[in-house]
């Protein structure tokens, strides 16, 4: 199970300012970080780049738990941030004036990015204002602390598609189901063509 290096490089960033800016910043950080992780860490991260998964769920774990302390707002925030970077570069994710098949296609590109990992993202149905997603993990990612810092940081990049592909007023619920996944109730707003 491998991941491209776009989904990690965000976090790379953060966990090397982090322990620029914080004295105890490593030791924090190496409840979740093995020496190998460290290595990876301090090399340049290639978006096109393939990296094993559980890299990537122990970087996503620790910068969930030590850098937002586990702030749903915050890793929110953070993936608003993330997506309006990834659209300026990826601008065939947007559908422009049709936000449910730009989510649709989010998810597609979400897939495909993750190499042989059962971890998905799904649109289950939607409609012109609204949409039911899926976060489905495998086993390893519901036993991280991280798991819920994935799917609110998706949940961030899902009012940013909205927003950008011409929707207003997102908002996006986030459910943890039963069995370890989450569900995104979502809906939205059409934005008015202005007066004129």
């Amino acid at each position: 199970m491998q991941v491209k290096g776009t989904w990690l490089s965000d976090y790379v960033i953060l966990i090397r300012n982090f322990i620029k800016n914080n004295d105890k910043g490593k030791k924090q950080l190496d409840e979740f970080l093995t020496e190998k992780d460290w290595e990876t860490i301090n090399q340049w991260i290639l978006p096109s780049l393939l990296y094993p998964y559980d890299f990537f769920q122990r970087v996503g774990t620790a910068v969930y738990v030590v850098i937002a302390q586990e702030n749903k707002e915050t890793t929110q925030a953070f993936g608003r941030i993330f997506l309006k970077k990834l659209i300026a570069v990826y601008k065939n994710l947007l559908v422009k004036g049709e936000v449910a098949a730009s989510l649709k296609k989010f998810a597609k590109f979400h897939q495909a990015y993750f190499k042989d990992v059962e971890s998905r993202t799904y649109l289950i149905e939607s409609t012109d204002k609204s949409a039911l997603m899926r976060l489905q993990l495998i086993k390893t990612d519901k036993e991280m602390r991280g798991a819920a810092g994935m799917a609110y940081q998706l949940a961030g990049s899902f009012e940013e598609i909205i927003e950008q592909a011409g929707g207003n007023k997102a908002k996006v619920y986030v459910e943890k189901e039963p069995d370890g996944n989450y569900l995104f109730k979502i809906t939205w707003e059409i934005q008015k063509d202005p007066v004129k």
